[in-house]
């Protein structure tokens, strides 16, 4: 080697570096661990797997949060190998975030070139809901990955196959992965649908890249389903689990035609709504303004992708292969996220949230990556190479700018979350001589649960209130969460079915009990600049 390669490769591993450890302290800095309901499942599921053994984890799986083994072995792996610590599993979820980081990077390089890869780096990285979750033990998180991760084996096997060996190796891991997406939520099995349509379009159509990814992912599917059969004797298990998984049944039908695409691009939404644009427009207000144009969540990254996803699609009508896997990828995956329907009897479209479309992140950084590449590159309009590359690089900029926007606006906005009063309230219980602790509801034994299980571990027995007497209540502790009982309250529920004598703390404590503290709880789901009050109270002898 050169000693002109030497150094241009010195320079290339030193951006890459840069754009990591700018990613890394964003995500540090800006992500939000231990925020979202559903996360404290997962590694309630975790924990279970790690003290009770796999074994006897899958035996005893009964939803889905228990069935994601692709999120929850990974966590319990961190917490098994660092201790069973908060630092544990937001270090899992930082560590999948960066490498998803480091795979579109390599994924642009094996398509195109290593400015493509560099370019799609710094998108994926400065993607706001991808910063906000890159803590977060959710599948919006591990998705990225596993999807990135495919595509970059069978990329790499679709251009330098090598041995039979390495050919094969490399598309039986893409077909794992692909089934590791699937298992953290089942409507990201769609991924093997563009690796197949890939193969198909390609001019070299090899049937390898067709059966080999394919064969992998329903053996990896048919072996957990034997697995689960054997250990739960229930042959149906799995199947009702993904069904309940890809339908989400609580959320049947409430998904609407052309959601995503208005979220995404809300300035398309003049179309449906001009008076009302021009409303919010007539206020002058720039808080009411801004959402008119920009979503939140995702910035300017679909304003750039659509561009980018037909500029590649003439590029791969016109034979250049290299663009068939990103295309195939972003497109297939958009139009099964926006236009999928829960029913096969009816048309209802598939639910809808800004955050399932961070299965498209990787495919639609490596789309924008490659037209910029290409303006940058390419003679037309009469541009002289300054003024194109000029203009590659205010796209770039422009993005990192709206993307560095949100992220000073959620910075300088109050965050309203309310996990802090379950940690501070179980870390102080830690302290008292083990005894039951009675709950107004089931989010206090999950959430507090999990946080009594972090080191120093304690083992506390959480019992429900409902159709207590609260004379019949001995040496425990009681958390009256009141915020249950209002009106929009998380989870509401009725003191019908409590004893009333709890309603009237604290103005009137029951005879025996005394008040420990107090804490006060944001109501994120009703008006968060509220808060109900939370009473931990001793119950004595």
């Amino acid at each position: 080697m050169t000693r002109t390669n030497s150094t241009r490769l010195c320079i290339r591993g030193f951006l890459l570096f840069c754009v990591v450890i700018g990613a890394i302290g964003l995500r540090v800095h800006y992500g939000r661990p231990l925020c979202e309901p559903d996360e404290f499942s997962y590694i309630a599921a975790a924990q279970d797997a790690n003290d009770n053994g796999w074994g006897n984890h899958a035996a005893s799986i009964a939803n889905i949060y228990t069935n994601r083994f692709s999120l929850t072995l990974p966590v319990a792996l961190f917490m098994k190998i660092f201790g069973v610590t908060e630092q544990a599993v937001v270090a899992c979820c930082l560590l999948f975030s960066v490498s998803t980081i480091v795979c579109t990077f390599l994924l642009g390089m094996v398509i195109h070139s290593y400015r493509v890869g560099l370019i799609s780096a710094v998108i994926v990285s400065l993607i706001p809901q991808d910063i906000w979750y890159s803590l977060v033990v959710s599948p919006d998180n591990f998705i990225p990955f596993y999807i990135g991760v495919s595509l970059l084996c069978f990329a790499t096997a679709l251009r330098w196959p090598g041995s039979r060996v390495r050919e094969y190796s490399l598309y039986v891991a893409s077909g794992l992965f692909a089934f590791f997406a699937f298992e953290a939520r089942a409507t990201s099995g769609i991924v093997l649908l563009p690796l197949v349509a890939t193969a198909l379009c390609s001019r070299k159509r090899n049937p390898r890249a067709v059966l080999v990814p394919s064969v992998t992912f329903f053996g990896a599917l048919a072996s957990l389903w034997s697995l689960l059969f054997a250990l739960s004797g229930d042959f149906l298990l799995q199947y009702r689990l993904l069904v309940h998984d890809a339908v989400g049944t609580r959320w049947t039908a409430t998904g609407k035609l052309f959601e995503h695409t208005l979220n995404t691009m809300p300035v398309l939404k003049v179309f449906g709504d001009f008076p009302g644009f021009l409303a919010e427009m007539s206020t002058l207000d720039v808080w009411r303004i801004w959402p008119q144009f920009l979503n939140f969540n995702v910035g300017l990254l679909f304003y750039l992708a659509w561009p980018a996803f037909a500029f590649c699609l003439w590029m791969a009508i016109k034979r250049d292969d290299r663009y068939w896997l990103p295309v195939l990828s972003f497109g297939l995956m958009y139009l099964f996220f926006e236009f999928a329907s829960t029913s096969f009897t009816s048309y209802q479209p598939i639910w809808k949230y800004d955050r399932f479309l961070t299965i498209c992140s990787v495919p639609s950084a490596i789309l924008i990556a490659m037209m910029i590449e290409n303006i940058g590159k390419a003679d037309w309009c009469g541009l002289s190479g300054n003024w194109r590359w000029g203009l590659a690089f205010t796209l770039v900029g422009l993005y990192t700018a709206v993307s560095c926007l949100f992220l000073w606006f959620v910075y300088w906005s109050p965050l309203f979350e309310d996990v802090d009063v379950y940690r501070q309230t179980v870390q102080k219980l830690k302290h008292m001589d083990s005894r039951p602790v009675y709950v107004t509801h089931w989010p206090w034994s999950l959430r507090g649960g999990v946080f009594a299980r972090f080191r120093p571990k304690e083992d506390m027995e959480f019992k429900s209130l409902k159709n207590v007497p609260v004379k019949s209540i001995r040496r425990s502790v009681v958390i009256l969460d009141k915020s249950f009982f209002e009106e929009f309250g998380e989870y509401q529920i009725s003191w019908d079915d409590f004893d009333p004598a709890l309603k009237r703390i604290p103005e009137k404590i029951p005879a025996g009990w005394k008040l420990l503290f107090t804490k006060h709880r944001p109501r994120p789901f009703d008006d968060p600049t509220k808060t109900t009050e939370v009473f931990v109270l001793e119950v004595e002898e």
